[in-house]
């Protein structure tokens, strides 16, 4: 994605959406973006 020229915005919509598809079915990559900022999915639960 960083070498990606999009030729206008439906261009540029398209790969996105693309993308955010791939990210889908790659759930490490979340998890781990996720593990290197320290931020979870869960929220702390209250006393």
């Amino acid at each position: 994605m960083a070498n990606f020229l999009a030729t206008d915005l439906h261009h540029l919509a398209g790969m996105v959406k693309h993308r955010l598809k791939v990210i889908q079915h790659h759930p490490n990559v979340i998890n781990g973006c996720l593990h290197a900022t320290g931020l979870t999915l869960t929220s702390p639960h209250p006393a």
